[in-house]
């Protein structure tokens, strides 16, 4: 893993995002998170990342979730796009990855199930700084 390796720009985003809704995990840009991938579904969705563009959305789940955990829960609306940083494949066929947050996203639509994980539609938040302070407004 280098620093190259890492490196995002939001043109590399197409604008469709694979989704790995979680009820406990908030993701936030430039932080690192280790996990370990098991579900069969969530596999396949690891997989053609690793063999496209390395990116996935980690997105939160919304209060009351665990009705309908199986299916498609509702999502909050800002999840962060995530680049795979490293991964290994147990012998299991599971994996343990480490992701890198890249941006924060928005969700807009979630497209009809046709993979076994599921796609949203997303657009990049873009970060908003805060104004420099001058001199005189320093106490």
């Amino acid at each position: 893993m280098n620093e190259d390796s890492l490196a995002f720009s939001p043109d590399q985003f197409s604008g469709l995002a694979r989704l790995f809704p979680l009820p406990n995990l908030v993701m936030f840009p430039h932080v690192m998170q280790a996990m370990h991938i098991f579900e069969p579904r969530y596999r396949s969705m690891f997989e053609e990342a690793v063999s496209d563009d390395k990116l996935i959305a980690l997105g939160v789940l919304s209060p009351g979730w665990e009705v309908d955990y199986e299916g498609r829960p509702t999502l909050e609306s800002t999840a962060c796009l995530c680049r795979i940083a490293t991964y290994q494949q147990t012998p299991e066929g599971t994996y343990n990855v480490l992701l890198l947050g890249v941006r924060r996203i928005q969700l807009r639509d979630e497209l009809p199930p046709t993979k076994p994980f599921r796609v949203v539609e997303a657009g990049i938040i873009e970060d908003e700084m805060p104004p420099q302070f001058s001199d005189q407004n320093v106490s």
